[in-house]
């Protein structure tokens, strides 16, 4: 059952365009649903404004959590992933990896008319209103199909 779990985590993943992130940081709380991108290691990465609220939060406390559901499934279908770990933004020598990542990935085209010079480091440095963050997944969590009567969570390792 580990590698069916396991399987269908790494699927929602693929299928689905947003997580909702959820922030914390001086007795305040936020969420932002965000349209993601991820490597083979499991690294998150999104664009946002550095003056944002949950960019905000991420300087103060990086530790985030986060969800991924395909939301047009019926009830009966529905599975999703609950998600942990700490959130930054990413530096220099991790941009081209970075954009590589975000701009290869299905429906990145609407960043690309959003932000003209896409493949230019400086449209996220220095001046630039705009940065990538990541986020380091620590833990992972799904609903275990084969429990219907209960919401029963069970962590997988990817």
């Amino acid at each position: 059952m580990t590698a069916d779990l396991k399987s269908l985590a790494k699927k929602i993943i693929e299928n689905n365009f947003y997580l909702t992130l959820a922030t914390s940081a001086n007795n305040e709380t936020w969420v932002a649903p965000l349209w993601y991108a991820v490597d083979d290691k499991y690294t998150f990465y999104f664009i946002s404004e550095k003056a944002s609220k949950h960019a905000v939060h991420i300087k103060t406390n990086p530790n985030v959590a986060f969800s991924i559901f395909n939301s047009q499934e019926k009830p009966e279908d529905v599975n999703g992933l609950q998600i942990s770990g700490r959130a930054q933004e990413i530096g220099l020598t991790e941009l081209p990896h970075c954009l590589k990542t975000i701009f290869s990935k299905s429906g990145a085209d609407l960043f690309k008319l959003r932000f003209k010079d896409w493949n230019n480091p400086q449209t996220y440095l220095n001046l630039s209103k705009f940065r990538i963050y990541k986020i380091m997944p620590e833990h992972f969590w799904i609903l275990d199909p084969a429990v219907i009567e209960t919401d029963k969570r069970v962590e997988v390792v990817l």
